[in-house]
């Protein structure tokens, strides 16, 4: 209460500012581009890891809250639960350290993010280097059930990709 009061009476710099949540990955995420650009592509991992690890402690936060709204019959309002870009960049930097299996778990969760979220409540379609990288990873490593749930989701895009392999 009493930086409460002190903001009013003086100004709001007496308030701990916690930020929004895609504020809070945001250090990290600069500090991960900077390894990229000093070729250290594994700091640049660690750094995104952590951006991720925000995000899921984040998405943890929301679910608690949105049992809570929904128990007492109100509307959640959502504003920002996932980051489908930062997961595609994990998934490209995994890539690069050779980790295939953790890269494709990264398309796939920046897959379903523009795919359920984004095209949800922003009206954004799924980037064409998404949709690539996943295909073609997934298709690399033969995990079916994801090659099934792009070509349910794009047919014309996976026959195409399709014709262009043979």
């Amino acid at each position: 209460i009493t930086r409460a009061v002190l903001s009013y009476l003086v100004n709001d710099t007496q308030l701990e500012y916690e930020g929004e949540a895609f504020e809070n990955g945001l250090i990290n995420f600069f500090s991960a581009m900077n390894y990229l650009n000093m070729d250290k592509y594994e700091d640049a991992l660690v750094e995104m890891k952590k951006v991720s690890h925000k995000l899921q402690v984040h998405l943890d936060k929301f679910v608690k809250e949105l049992d809570k709204i929904k128990q007492a019959g109100g509307k959640p309002s959502i504003k920002y639960l996932d980051d489908a870009f930062i997961q595609y960049l994990i998934g490209k930097l995994y890539e690069m350290d050779k980790d295939e299996d953790d890269a494709l778990i990264a398309y796939r969760k920046s897959f379903e993010i523009y795919n359920k979220l984004y095209s949800q409540f922003y009206d954004t379609p799924i980037p064409e280097f998404v949709i690539n990288d996943y295909f073609r990873l997934a298709h690399k490593l033969n995990f079916q059930t994801d090659l099934s749930k792009i070509n349910k989701l794009l047919p014309q895009y996976a026959t195409e990709i399709n014709k262009n392999e043979n």
